[in-house]
């Protein structure tokens, strides 16, 4: 009797493992697809930071010509729009508003007649820009390289003051082209990286100060830095 018991036992032990061992064997695992394309068709808005070099060609009264450079941080907004097509070739629409920081001041006298002159300080200050720009770019995954060009303008001011402190402006919107290059990065799927050159030449202006006239042209070049949400 007592071993019929243990047989009977050693045969259920080995059918349940048997079974057990069916079912794993027979089990199949089904595949886990992951997602690796990143679609760049979509609107984004974001802010972005960055340095500026403006060259600043005046030419004062028709007699005296000026050249200066200046240096600035700027900082502001943008926001557009991407097209993605099947080809991973992307176009877009880009705009942005812009806080300038840069300014250069001169100090030269003014000859008033053969037996006087008048000492000036004289600033020009780039205030605020704004651009609209068609872009171009390339997928690759979450890399998109991209060319970009279009209008921009920008708020320019004037100031002269003398030893009295007399003190005068002008105010002027300059209207010119802008073009560069630069590469956006997927942080996410909802948020972008962007680095950035561009090229700008707001072209030429006359400023009416005391009288006299200041002819300015305007030139910048800047790297820019940003971070978007894509929606």
């Amino acid at each position: 009797m007592k071993k019929l018991l243990i047989t009977a036992a050693i045969l259920t032990a080995t059918s349940y493992t048997a079974h057990a061992a069916d079912a794993i064997m027979h089990h199949e695992i089904m595949p886990v697809a992951f997602e690796n394309n990143h679609s760049w068709t979509g609107g984004y808005l974001g802010f972005e930071t960055g340095y500026q070099n403006a060259r600043f060609k005046e030419r004062f009264d028709g007699q005296y010509h000026m050249r200066h450079k200046s240096d600035g941080l700027l900082g502001g907004i943008y926001g557009g729009y991407n097209f993605e097509f099947w080809n991973n070739m992307i176009l877009g629409v880009d705009a942005n508003l812009t806080y300038n920081g840069a300014r250069q001041n001169n100090a030269y006298s003014v000859f008033l007649n053969p037996n006087a002159t008048r000492d000036i300080n004289h600033e020009s200050k780039l205030e605020w820009s704004a651009a609209l720009r068609a872009r171009l770019g390339f997928a690759m995954d979450r890399w998109m390289p991209y060319i970009a060009g279009g209008v921009a303008t920008a708020r320019i001011k004037n100031s002269i003051y003398d030893a009295n402190y007399n003190y005068q402006s002008d105010r002027n919107n300059m209207t010119g082209w802008t073009a560069g290059a630069g590469v956006d990065y997927a942080l996410a799927s909802n948020t972008t990286l962007r680095l950035e050159y561009r090229h700008t030449d707001y072209g030429r202006k006359t400023f009416a100060i005391d009288n006299f006239n200041y002819k300015t042209k305007v030139k910048t070049d800047e790297f820019r830095i940003g971070v978007a949400y894509r929606f």
